[in-house]
């Protein structure tokens, strides 16, 4: 009565979509506010999060490391960018 789902098979067709990107240190990766909708998972390296709030000061949120991601918000509901990311080491990250 039912149906098996192939989760392998998911899982490749999903991952057969990123496409791999080298960064240097300070490259911005996102801008907080543009509109766009790629996601990344970061495979290796060190990314920093940071927002700007109403009065215009950058405030540093997090250091993001391997097996981290970022940009799922935008994918997901269509938004805006909620945060910029830039790489602050090499880099190697899978976009979607």
């Amino acid at each position: 009565m039912g149906f098996e789902i192939d989760i392998q098979y998911i899982v490749s067709m999903i991952i057969s979509k990123f496409k791999t990107e080298l960064t240097e240190p300070e490259k911005i990766l996102v801008e907080q506010f543009e509109e766009t909708d790629t996601m990344f998972l970061l495979a290796k390296g060190a990314c920093e999060v940071s927002i700007v709030d109403e009065k215009k000061n950058r405030h540093k949120l997090k250091v993001m490391r391997p097996g981290d991601y970022f940009g799922e918000i935008s994918l997901i509901y269509g938004c805006k960018r909620t945060a910029t990311v830039k790489s602050s080491k090499y880099s190697t990250l899978a976009m979607l």
